[in-house]
């Protein structure tokens, strides 16, 4: 199996402050102008496949120098950070977290239970991995500055980033049915910077 970031643990990946460069990578090129953060779908509007295929094979080394500013389709690069997401063995969100997240989530809907309730959950999260997270949620503030542009509100994306980095050891049927994921993120969307 060929070394690269597609596949592997955070905690085995390069990164430059914690952070995962393709990561950085993929966050430095959709917020570069503001066009390209008012582009109409972000994250909805699918890749062209094939030119996504080859982004992840660039990617193979793991101390490759990708550029992506030689990329013109902005939707083959957030298809690529949905992609290495979605194939992180061990989901952004862990697997042990999903439950205690959806059973709580489920039985209140007082605010200040979730937001504290959510704190202590990532607390016990390692440095590295909390990092990631706010800059997940901070890129996600800025999308929302320019929603009436590209469409993308708190609901939008949650519909979008929930099933790739918050999701069940398991995926069946009912889990696949849930709506509990998307609200959840889409509530960390709303409020993350009580929580984090």
């Amino acid at each position: 199996e060929k070394p690269g970031v597609f596949g592997r643990p955070i905690e085995e990946l390069q990164v430059d402050g914690l952070i995962p460069l393709i990561m950085l990578h993929c966050i430095k090129y959709l917020t570069k102008t503001p066009a390209r953060l008012k582009t109409e779908g972000l994250f909805r509007v699918s890749a062209n496949y094939r030119e996504l295929d080859e982004l992840k094979k660039e990617y193979c080394d793991p101390a490759a120098q990708v550029d992506l500013e030689c990329t013109k389709n902005i939707h083959n690069v957030c298809g690529l950070f949905k992609a290495w997401f979605s194939q992180l063995p061990d989901p952004l969100f862990p697997f042990e977290m999903y439950q205690p997240l959806i059973d709580v989530f489920s039985s209140t809907e007082d605010e200040e239970i979730l937001i504290d309730f959510f704190r202590k959950v990532l607390g016990q999260l390692t440095e590295q991995r909390r990092c990631v997270i706010l800059m997940l949620f901070e890129y996600f503030s800025l999308i929302l500055k320019h929603q009436s542009e590209n469409k993308m509100s708190p609901s939008n994306l949650s519909i979008v980033f929930a099933p790739n980095i918050l999701r069940p050891v398991v995926t069946d049927a009912i889990s696949l049915m849930s709506k509990e994921p998307n609200l959840i993120i889409e509530f960390m969307i709303e409020n993350y910077e009580s929580i984090l």
